[in-house]
C-alpha cells in the first residue's frame, strides 16, 4: 500500500469513528408542584440577615396543622427613615435545582400589618430575584399565600444583574421588611410548594410525580368575560366613572401584550 492509499485509509477510519460516537441526549424536564419543605428544625433553618431587629426562630406544634411549624418572633428597632429586615433560610433547600420557577406557595399566619413579606430565589449567576409586588400579612388564621415569579414583574440584584431567571434556579430565602418600629411580633410558617420545571432525573430521585400544565398556561381561543369594579375613595383627583370608556391592563398568563378593555 503506497503512502497516498495509507493516508486515505486513515482518513476513512477517523471519519467512521467520528460518526459512530454517541451524541449527548438533551435534558428532559417535567412540570411539578414540589413540596420543598415542611419548616421542620431538621431542615436546618437559620436567620440570614438582621438589620435593626431582634429575632428568634423556634419550632412548635400547631393544633391546626398536621406537622410542626416555624415561629419567627422579631422586633424592629428603627430610627426615623430606617428599615428593618429579617430573613430565614435553609441551606439544604438551596441544593434543589429548578429549570423554571413559576410560583412559590406557603402557609403563613401573622397579623403584622405594618410589615411586608417577600420570597426570594437565586439563579445560576448568583442573582437574587424576588417578585415585584410585596404582601402585607394580616392573617389571624392560616392562609395559603402564592408568590408569583413572572418575567414582567421581577426585582433583582447581585449576580449578573440582568433581571432574568437564568437556570438552574434555587429557593433562596424568605424576607420580612418593615419601616415602622414595633414590639415583638410572631409570624408562623408551614409547608412550602414550588411550582415549575425540574429535570426528570431529579424528579424521579425525589419521588415527585409530574403534573399537567394548568389550562390557564395554554393558549385560549375563546372569549373571556372580565368584570371590573371601580370605586372613588377620594385619595386623588375625583374619578368620573361614567366618562371612562377604556382601561389598559395586562392579564397574566392569558396574553403577552397590554390590551385595552372597553367598558360597557
Amino acid at each position: 500500500m503506497n503512502k497516498i492509499n495509507k493516508f486515505l485509509f486513515y482518513i476513512s477510519l477517523l471519519t467512521i469513528n467520528f460518526y459512530i460516537l454517541p451524541q449527548a441526549k438533551a435534558e428532559e424536564y417535567v412540570y411539578v408542584e414540589y413540596p420543598i419543605c415542611e419548616f421542620d428544625e431538621k431542615e436546618g433553618w437559620n436567620i440570614r440577615e438582621q438589620k435593626n431587629v431582634e429575632a428568634t426562630l423556634t419550632f412548635q406544634g400547631d393544633s391546626n396543622r398536621l406537622s410542626r411549624v416555624a415561629k419567627l418572633s422579631y422586633k424592629f428597632q428603627l430610627q426615623k427613615s430606617e428599615k428593618g429586615t429579617i430573613g430565614i433560610f435553609a441551606e439544604k433547600l438551596q441544593n434543589i435545582e429548578f429549570n423554571k420557577i413559576e410560583s412559590i406557595k406557603l402557609w403563613i399566619k401573622g397579623n403584622n400589618t405594618q410589615d411586608w413579606i417577600r420570597v426570594r430565589i437565586k439563579d445560576s449567576s448568583g442573582e437574587i430575584i424576588t417578585h415585584q409586588f410585596h404582601f402585607r400579612f394580616n392573617f389571624d388564621e392560616w392562609v395559603f399565600q402564592e408568590f408569583i415569579f413572572n418575567d414582567k414583574s421581577l426585582i433583582a440584584f447581585a449576580g449578573d444583574k440582568n433581571g432574568e431567571m437564568d437556570a438552574p434556579l434555587y429557593f433562596y430565602d424568605i424576607v420580612i421588611i418593615g419601616d415602622t418600629p414595633h414590639d415583638e411580633m410572631p409570624v408562623f410558617f408551614d409547608k412550602m410548594i414550588v411550582t415549575g420545571e425540574i429535570s426528570k432525573k431529579d424528579a424521579d430521585s425525589l419521588g415527585v410525580a409530574p403534573v399537567q400544565l394548568p389550562a390557564i398556561n395554554q393558549k385560549l381561543n375563546t372569549q373571556t368575560e372580565l368584570k371590573i369594579s371601580l370605586e372613588d375613595i377620594g385619595s386623588f383627583e375625583p374619578i368620573e366613572i361614567n366618562k371612562i370608556d377604556k382601561i389598559k391592563c395586562f392579564i397574566e398568563n392569558l396574553t403577552d401584550e397590554e390590551k385595552e378593555i372597553t367598558v360597557n
